[in-house]
């Protein structure tokens, strides 16, 4: 058997008796791919005797001119089929043993047969293969979603269906099934979004298999999606931030870590994925001694410039010890344990709010639009690439509702003033 080095294929050749007659050879040679335990049978339509061949080797004896020329053939057919393996992965086409067949035989192949499940798995390596457009945080969705997917199938005995399966139904019943189905440690229902979330990356698999022609029809055109309702998010105000930021947490060094990286984001608006890498060469002072932030957004991959507030550099200050050791502007944890801490952070300081660290993300926006700053600003100001993103915190604020009263109620009076 030739090995093919590296990848999961594998070429061997085998003779096999001719049928008939009134042949004057009596053998046919046959290429048999092996990928991921998968096999198929190609015809090299080579024809021989079979004193011709050398069993051991797994070619032709050089004895001859004919079997010179047959074993090269043989070299040709084996390129070939390592060729098409990384056409298809090249174009991102799902690669099995029938559709490197197809391939060699010149059909265009629409892989209908081939298992939903694998096409998934096979999809998320390919986007894995594309950093800069799908950071690891989108990666950890798909791999959740395909967690559900696996458990779904394996409930329904579905485990093999096939990509020309796929349906209107199916979607409906995987949808359901998110909904309706407890999560096994916390023993909740999964919420609409989060339901939604999964199947959108479900539908981005599907949209590449039908633009890479793998489906002839998306089944998603009959699927209507539940639309992502606009959750209620969390921030804290000026005043809560303020009573975070002096509380003394029960003098607990590791909570007033977390509160300081915390605060930071409140105060320049950054996502955990970036205060995580947030890296003292990522800030610089300049001329009018003000401190700048610099960096491409983990999410987005955008460049954004953040001029930084009193606040954000007292922390960054405050810092320093950690800042030389590591490098590191902020000594960050986890997402997962971040928002254990603010939950008990939260408690000790009375403030009555779930917070997750997203939430100091929230704060500075919404706060921003409570001071007067202009949403165009704080779109540039939070990277966002368009202002529609930013225009879901421009929902009125208590405090911004209560400051429109007030400017009526001084119009009205000084109306009533005029006329007298």
């Amino acid at each position: 058997m030739e090995l093919i080095q590296n990848i999961p294929l594998s070429v061997k050749f085998l003779t096999e008796k001719k049928r008939g007659k009134d042949s004057n050879d009596d053998y046919l040679l046959y290429a048999r791919i092996l990928y991921n335990r998968d096999k198929v049978l190609i015809s090299t339509k080579i024809a021989f005797k079979i004193q011709d061949w050398d069993s051991t080797k797994g070619q032709f004896c050089p004895t001859k001119n004919i079997n010179a020329v047959r074993n090269n053939k043989m070299r040709e057919i084996t390129d070939r089929i390592t060729q098409i393996y990384f056409n298809l992965k090249a174009n991102g086409i799902p690669i099995s043993a029938k559709s490197i067949k197809s391939a060699y035989d010149g059909k265009t192949a629409t892989y209908k047969e081939m298992e939903f499940l694998r096409y998934y798995k096979q999809y998320i390596e390919e986007i894995k293969l594309k950093p800069n457009e799908y950071g690891q945080g989108v990666i950890n969705s798909y791999n959740k979603a395909k967690t559900h997917l696996e458990n779904f199938l394996k409930l329904k005995g579905w485990q093999n269906i096939k990509m020309s399966e796929l349906s209107r139904k199916f979607l409906e019943a995987f949808e359901n099934y998110l909904l309706s189905t407890p999560n096994t440690k916390t023993e909740k229902i999964m919420c609409n979004n989060t339901s939604t979330t999964y199947i959108r990356k479900i539908k981005a698999s599907v949209n590449a298999a039908v633009r890479k022609e793998i489906l002839p029809n998306n089944p998603f055109i009959s699927f209507k999606m539940k639309p992502f309702k606009t959750p209620n998010r969390v921030f804290l105000t000026t005043q809560e931030i303020e009573l975070l930021r002096t509380h003394n947490l029960g003098e607990n060094p590791a909570l007033k870590r977390v509160r300081d990286t915390f605060i930071f984001c409140c105060a320049t608006g950054l996502r955990h994925s970036d205060a995580v890498q947030l890296h003292e060469r990522m800030i610089k002072k300049d001329n009018e001694d003000i401190y700048w932030i610099s960096l491409f957004q983990q999410k987005t991959k955008d460049y954004i410039e953040i001029p930084m507030t009193d606040m954000a550099v007292e922390i960054y200050n405050r810092f320093e010890p950690h800042r030389k050791s590591t490098g590191l502007v902020l000594p960050m944890l986890t997402n997962q344990k971040v928002n254990t801490a603010l939950k008990i952070i939260s408690d000790i300081t009375g403030i009555n709010k779930r917070l997750t660290f997203h939430a100091a993300r929230h704060s500075f926006a919404t706060n921003s639009l409570e001071i007067g700053i202009d949403i165009a600003s704080i779109s540039s100001l939070m990277g966002h690439r368009t202002i529609k993103t930013t225009q879901i915190y421009a929902k009125m604020t208590r405090k911004r509702k209560v400051d429109v009263i007030r400017l009526l109620n001084e119009g009205s009076t000084s109306k009533k003033e005029a006329q007298f």
